[in-house]
């Protein structure tokens, strides 16, 4: 009924609620991705500011990651794999834009709430790989 790791599923045998579970997921990352195309010389210089080695070629992939995983979790195809994409960016922001353990105050208060918000997300594409 449901297909293995790595087929496309195209939702098959899935509820409403699991459908639009799924897509809200994935219309974080689409928002998020196509909003930072805008922005993408303040995140290059944001990444080059915290030591990132090639700054300009990380932020293109993390947009590219971003909007490929992104579509695939909401399609539905190979979501799997568009997970394990999404759960890798999202790794990797937690560790170069919200490294709350090196911040004091309210700001350190702040990017903990982020970082925490990113681990539930990733706990959501947990979900989405094991349907």
């Amino acid at each position: 009924m449901f297909g293995e790791f790595g087929e496309p599923r195209l939702y098959e045998g899935a509820s409403w609620l699991w459908i639009a579970g799924q897509v809200t997921l994935a219309a974080l990352f689409l928002h998020r991705g196509v909003g930072a195309v805008g922005e993408f010389s303040d995140y290059v210089e944001q990444l080059a500011t915290r030591g990132v080695p090639l700054p300009a070629f990380v932020m293109a992939g993390g947009l590219f990651t971003m909007l490929t995983g992104g579509l695939m979790v909401a399609a539905d195809w190979y979501a799997f794999y568009g997970a394990i994409l999404l759960i890798i960016f999202t790794l990797l922001a937690n560790h170069w834009f919200h490294h709350f353990w090196q911040m004091e105050g309210l700001m350190r208060k702040l990017h903990f709430y982020f970082f925490c918000n990113n681990i539930s997300i990733i706990g959501g594409l947990l979900l989405v790989m094991a349907k």
